[in-house]
Parts: C-alpha cells; structure tokens; sequence
C-alpha cells in the first residue's frame, strides 16, 4: 500500500514509514510548516513525547491538525468509567487494533502542555447523504460524536 502512495505522491510529497512511538529523528528542527496526525495518536505509548516530536519539528507559527476517535464513542462502545484510560482491543472483522482510551481533557491537555494553542475543535457529524444509504448508521451517528478533529498552531 505505500508503494502505491509513494508512486502516486512522487514528486510532490516523500512518503516514509515509520514507526511514531520512536523520535522524528530524520526530520530537523523546524522544518515543516505542519503536520496530520490523523486517527493515530490513540494508539502511541507515550503521547506527549510524540506531540513534543512534532512540536519540534514545526517552523514557528507551524500548524498540527489531528483526529481521533471521540472520547465518548469509545466509551460508550467499551463501557466501565468514561475516566479509565486503560488499553483496549477492538476487531474489525479480521483486523484487529490496539488503542487507549482517554478523556477530552487528557487530549486537549497533552496537546497544549506539547506548546500548541488550539483554534478550532470540531466533532463531525454525518453528511446528509448518507441518509439515503444507511438511514440506521445515519441516525445513529447523528446523535453522538464518532470522531473528534482539532486543528491547532505553534505556540509563541
């Protein structure tokens, strides 16, 4: 799959796998102008020093857009105490994966103690359309967030 990225990326981008809960050590010090961090940062062992990591390598002013599934989603599917950060295993038929769960606050908190200063938080909610296809899914997603996205910037 990355082959496949990697080709249709070329020239404009480079693509690299890596595995985030090791430093960005190929990367120098303020050399992006941003980073995406999407539906990734649940499944880090040490969050902060990967925040730290892309606090580092963000030029000044540099933005950091990431998402994650929401916090309640992930409670409301697992149960016990919406407090309890503890580890999980969930299947996709197949596919497994490998998560911890955490609270708003743990997020938006890890994220600014990183030196990022938040400007927008959105919880998506479905797209019309999707009423035609699924009206079950549809509604279901309509009355609790899935996902949670937020973009913030450098600090300072």
């Amino acid at each position: 799959m990355l082959a496949g990225v990697a080709r249709e990326a070329a020239p404009m981008a480079t693509i690299v796998h890596h595995d985030l809960d090791v430093p960005l050590g190929f990367l120098p010090d303020a050399s992006q102008d941003g980073v995406v961090c999407a539906l990734v940062i649940h499944h880090l062992s040490d969050r902060p020093r990967f925040l730290s990591e892309v606090r580092r390598i963000l030029r000044p002013g540099g933005w950091f857009v990431l998402s994650s599934t929401h916090p309640t989603a992930d409670w409301g599917y697992f149960g016990g105490s919406y407090f309890d950060e503890r580890w999980v295993t969930r299947s996709f038929g197949e596919a497994t994966m490998e998560y911890q769960l955490m609270t708003m606050s743990t997020l938006l908190n890890e994220v600014a103690d990183a030196g990022f200063v938040l400007e927008r938080l959105v919880e998506p909610q479905p797209v019309e359309a999707l009423r035609m296809i699924d009206a079950e899914q549809f509604d279901k997603w309509s009355s609790a967030p899935i996902f949670v996205a937020l973009r913030a910037h450098v600090a300072g």
